[in-house]
């Protein structure tokens, strides 16, 4: 699984490698919980209410909402 994470550079947004790391380590958290359900049917699209809280938490602490998207890639 890759995670891309898309955000247009702005002067509001200052992130760092640490920030950037944390975040992905949050999302990968996610996922894994997600996936780790035992309803989850394997190579079948995610859906996840918990998941998709969770993405739009990110999303919302890091003041991404108006120009963003996080996307996983199989």
């Amino acid at each position: 699984m890759k995670f891309i994470l898309i955000f247009e550079h702005s002067t509001s947004i200052s992130l760092k490698d640490p920030d950037i790391k944390l975040l992905f380590q949050r999302l990968h958290q996610a996922y894994i919980d997600s996936v780790s359900n035992p309803f989850y049917e394997p190579n079948t699209q995610l859906k996840s209410k918990r998941f998709e809280q969770v993405v739009t938490s990110i999303m919302i602490q890091n003041d991404f909402t108006s120009s963003s998207s996080v996307t996983s890639l199989p």
